[in-house]
């Protein structure tokens, strides 16, 4: 059975378990108590936590172009007023509840962010307004969730309303023209090293997630990427790929830089298709082991809250490592429990249903898991 007509696609909480694993590192290699001194200063420690934020992209392009095309193959529609309600009771209450506390966090002095900084997160636009110091950190981390919040303004609208090959069209085309847009708006592709480049994260990073959905559905490239699932070779050399990229990105001439995300994003692709097909290997078997599905189930709310615990330079004894991570995957699994699993019941309410009197024949089912 392909891993697209299964009820939940394997190993998928286990890669978004990787991805936080990634965030956690590099912020807490900031705090106090963290014993690598020398990491807190190495480019590597620094683009880690970014490198966690991309996975965390290619995944949720991959997981929303499949649930829109499920949609759209099982009942020849999509309802993107219940896709949207379900988006929305997904993300917003968790974060919300995050804002608040955060207000009543500066309000007792803990941190101090700007009023427009603070509507700037609430409101997903984040990602368009200057990080200005530390101070900013309590609310920073929007910016990604913000990048997320703007794709799904945009996306879904054409997976829904698209034929396949004009998707996959515009995909390719969103991919190829996002350096382009960087360009105009900034007057460069990637600013000075290497490493600010593989620190840089947008909305392209996330269209080859979608991209790799649109063509694990199509006719013509159905066969080559099934071949790939069944060799080693591939995922080998996508983890080759990234660790060479991430321990040699310092020294890359700043006229190459632009390759860096580039070949990044092709190898997470690689390895997430790789992953989920084989979920037999030792890789799928780590990944699917109970203690990476649990944090990839509470991932998101792990993120958000993170941020109030792996505090740089915050010397409170909550702040301090290890106390500090034990506490955000305290507070993250009470949001889940409480503000997440009542909303993913409420989801249900508007789930994927036919619009039409007639079905187009039934090709991949993917139920969601309670994290996607």
């Amino acid at each position: 059975m392909s891993v697209l007509t299964a009820k939940r696609i394997p190993s998928m909480d286990g890669l978004r378990a990787i991805s936080i694993v990634f965030v956690l590192y590099g912020h807490m290699r900031l705090t106090h108590g963290f014993p690598i001194r020398a990491w807190k200063i190495s480019h590597v420690g620094g683009i880690l936590a970014a490198f966690g934020v991309c996975l965390f992209f290619v995944i949720s392009g991959f997981l929303i172009t499949t649930l829109i095309l499920n949609e759209k193959d099982r009942f020849g529609n999509v309802s993107l007023r219940n896709f949207y309600a379900r988006r929305s009771l997904r993300i917003f209450p968790a974060f919300y509840v995050f804002i608040c506390v955060a207000i009543l966090l500066r309000h007792v002095g803990y941190a101090h962010f700007t009023n427009l900084g603070l509507l700037a997160s609430a409101t997903y636009w984040r990602n368009l307004y200057p990080f200005q110091d530390v101070q900013e950190w309590l609310i920073g981390h929007a910016w990604s969730l913000s990048v997320e919040e703007q794709f799904y303004l945009m996306w879904p609208f054409v997976v829904a309303r698209l034929e396949h090959r004009r998707a996959i069209w515009a995909a390719v085309a969103l991919v190829a023209l996002w350096p382009l847009l960087r360009f105009l708006r900034h007057g460069f592709l990637f600013a000075g090293s290497g490493p600010v480049a593989l620190d840089t994260a947008a909305g392209d990073t996330i269209m080859y997630g979608c991209l790799l959905a649109l063509l694990a559905r199509d006719e013509r490239h159905q066969r080559w990427l099934h071949r790939l699932a069944r060799q080693r070779a591939p995922v080998y050399a996508a983890l080759s790929a990234l660790l060479v990229l991430y321990s040699t990105c310092a020294w890359w001439p700043a006229a190459a830089t632009f390759l860096l995300p580039l070949i990044r994003n092709l190898a997470l692709v690689v390895f997430l298709w790789w992953a989920i097909n084989n979920p037999a290997a030792w890789l799928g078997r780590v990944l699917n082991s109970p203690i990476a599905v649990y944090l990839g189930v509470i991932s998101y709310s792990l993120y958000i809250w993170q941020q109030v615990f792996l505090f740089p330079d915050q010397n409170a004894w909550i702040c301090r490592f290890p106390q500090n991570v034990v506490a955000a995957i305290i507070a993250a699994s009470i949001s889940y429990y409480v503000i997440e699993q009542p909303m993913n019941r409420l989801r249900a309410r508007f789930a994927a249903h036919a619009h039409q009197p007639v079905q187009r024949p039934a090709a991949t089912t993917v139920q969601r898991s309670p994290a996607d």
